[in-house]
């Protein structure tokens, strides 16, 4: 006799609650007759069952829960913006630290060349003296004030300035394209 319908060689076989044995592939019925599997359910109950638990609905529940998780993530936006604040302000303050060492640096750099200059005479001399005066100044610039000030009159020049700023920055570029080669 001819079918016209398919039929696996080999069907899945099913207990009588209609489960499929475990390890096995297949298709599972209901386990109470009668009943029907609803969505979102795992025992074939309504979700109207659990409407009422703990004496509020599921909305409440459902608002609750939310609420404690907007409480619990302001928590932890204001505790990462405190350890930003807290990392910020500790990048600050090594910032200074390397300003007053670069400081440090530049006035021992100042007193050298005025040494080496006062020896030679002339207009080395004078060109010498020049540069360490400039360079005391740069010294005393940097310890007087701290990164921020430091960043703002940076950004005032290079907005006053361009053309100086750009040359600058190719000179510097040049300068320690040379050094670190």
């Amino acid at each position: 006799m001819e079918k016209d319908y398919y039929e696996p060689l080999d069907p899945q076989p099913v207990n009588t609650g209609g489960a499929v044995p475990h390890g096995q592939a297949g298709t599972s019925m209901p386990d109470r007759p009668g009943t029907t599997m609803q969505s979102g359910s795992m025992d074939g109950h309504r979700g109207s069952d659990m409407d009422d638990h703990d004496g509020g609905s599921l909305g409440d529940q459902a608002s609750d829960m939310a609420g404690k998780a907007q409480d619990k993530a302001s928590e932890l936006a204001s505790a990462a913006q405190e350890k930003a604040g807290g990392v910020a302000t500790m990048a600050r303050e090594r910032t200074d630290q390397g300003m007053d060492k670069a400081a440090e640096g530049i006035h021992t750099a100042a007193d050298r060349v005025r040494e080496r200059a006062e020896q030679q005479g002339g207009m080395t001399a004078t060109a010498g003296v020049k540069m360490a005066d400039g360079l005391e100044k740069t010294a005393g610039y940097l310890r007087d004030h701290d990164s921020t000030e430091v960043w703002d009159d940076v950004e005032r020049f290079v907005r006053d300035n361009p053309m100086q700023a750009a040359m600058g920055a190719l000179v510097a570029g040049f300068v320690l394209g040379r050094i670190f080669r």
